[in-house]
């Protein structure tokens, strides 16, 4: 396994990561019974983590191009 894999491999498993906890801090943090209040976080939230889960599938799974 080359540098080039191994960065792709940790690259693409931090996007995916980050991107899971974004999602799951933003559910917990819109949950009605945290603050009584729900709806305080707008779709825009979910789909900046929901892109940093998809960048890093790509990293992962689109083959690099020789």
């Amino acid at each position: 396994m080359n540098s080039w894999k191994v960065f792709r491999v940790i690259a693409g498993a931090f996007f995916i990561i980050i991107g899971v906890l974004l999602f799951v801090f933003l559910r917990e943090l819109n949950d009605p019974e945290v603050e009584g209040d729900s709806g305080r976080i707008g779709l825009g939230s979910y789909l900046i983590s929901l892109i940093l889960i998809i960048i890093g599938v790509i990293i992962l799974f689109i083959p690099k191009k020789q």
